[in-house]
């Protein structure tokens, strides 16, 4: 295939940077001010937040020019060239969506893109928040966690040496965390608890950095910037990384629980405050966690993508215990809509095996075919919530 137009397609999809154009640049003064407001009591008119953004860093108008323009469909292997224009359509929304900003057309957008939570999984999330745990000490602060993940960083730095991937402290941020190539953001600032931090550990080195190197080295460069759809497979695999590695932990299961059921609630068409109220009085969430938690779901004008943690969470489990290679997950962003096509361009040699593996492969490999496992595989339907109860 053309080289030239699959570096375009790169530099296309760089450009975007979504989470930092949706991230409020009033982050920390709009916190404040509603925080402030309803422990006075204010009316909910009267504490809704005004999110402010950073100015687009493209044009969006060229840049969908730019992307439209390229001749994907002419690539000579038509399987590869579906997996392009696939994501060509994906990328044209994700232009779409920083320019809805503030708009009622970014909600809409978002679900096109992320789509929404099944009833079933809402169902569940609420009943998993009506039996939350204790708001969690936050020992951890942002330096801290950048020294530990640094230092897990250090065991791959050992054994890969050219495992490159960068730390930095940045302020304004809607999440403590978030990954683009290979470089991890950290909000300064930021406290966490010990368990929570081990959890971000794992899931943003062993499954988004890992992914995004091992993609790197793909001589197709989408692997590196993901297929379509692969967002939730990411997601999904960082959550399944969490359990595979034993950090996973009641705190983290409410957590993921909340954005569930604010995603439901937004989509619906209840406000921020309203949100927020039902996250802090019927599950008596910290009300900083619930106003975390309507932030990131409310940014932009109603993200959807909170509730993508699980989307694909049920699946990559049944890979893995019904003994499927798990390197197949890893050797780039990729989504399983597509996974044996994947698997195709493995065995033809057009891509390449996974070269960093996580240390938690050896070490879950006898896990599978223990009971607690196979009770969940054998269950007449998926029982998301036994999963994620799971120990291995």
């Amino acid at each position: 295939m053309n080289e030239a137009i699959q570096f375009q397609l790169v530099e296309i999809a760089d450009e975007i940077r979504l989470f930092f154009h949706i991230n409020p640049i009033n982050e920390k003064e709009q916190r404040e001010k509603f925080l402030s407001r309803r422990a006075t009591g204010a009316l909910p008119k009267e504490r809704e937040p005004t999110f402010v953004y950073p100015e687009p860093a493209f044009s969006a108008h060229g840049l969908l020019d730019r992307l439209q323009a390229l001749d994907l469909e002419s690539t000579s292997d038509q399987r590869i060239a579906l997996l392009l224009t696939d994501k060509q359509e994906e990328l044209a929304n994700l232009i779409r969506l920083v320019r809805a900003r503030g708009t009622p057309d970014f909600k809409h957008l978002s679900l096109r893109l992320f789509g929404k939570p099944p009833p079933e999984t809402v169902a569940i999330a609420g009943t998993l928040l009506a039996t939350s745990c204790a708001p969690e000490k936050r020992e951890q602060d942002s330096k801290i966690l950048r020294d530990l993940l640094n230092s897990h960083l250090d065991w791959y730095r050992s054994k890969y040496s050219d495992f490159e991937c960068e730390v930095v402290l940045e302020p304004n941020m809607s999440s403590n965390m978030y990954v683009n190539k290979n470089r991890i953001h950290v909000k300064l600032g930021a406290r966490v608890s010990e368990a929570a931090a081990q959890c971000d550990k794992h899931h943003e080195i062993d499954a988004h950095i890992l992914t995004y190197l091992n993609g790197l080295r793909q001589p197709l460069c989408i692997f590196r910037i993901g297929l379509a759809g692969s967002a939730a497979f990411q997601e999904s695999l960082g959550i399944f990384t969490e359990l595979a590695c034993g950090v996973f932990y009641p705190g983290r299961q409410t957590t993921l629980a909340a954005r569930i059921v604010a995603v439901a609630d937004m989509l619906d068409g209840m406000s921020f405050s309203d949100v927020f109220e039902r996250l802090a009085e019927q599950y008596r969430l910290d009300a900083d966690d619930a106003y975390t938690v309507c932030q990131r779901v409310f940014r932009g004008g109603g993200f959807s993508k909170d509730w993508i943690y699980v989307a694909d969470l049920w699946d990559i489990f049944v890979h893995w215990a019904t003994g499927k290679d798990m390197s197949l997950l890893l050797l780039g962003k990729v989504n399983l809509r597509n996974l044996d096509l994947v698997a195709e361009l493995l065995d033809e040699q057009l891509i390449e095996p996974a070269y960093y593996k996580p240390a938690y492969l050896e070490r879950i490999e006898q896990k599978r075919t223990s009971q607690p496992v196979q009770n969940l595989l054998n269950a007449d339907k998926p029982d998301l919530t036994g999963l994620l109860s799971l120990t291995l």
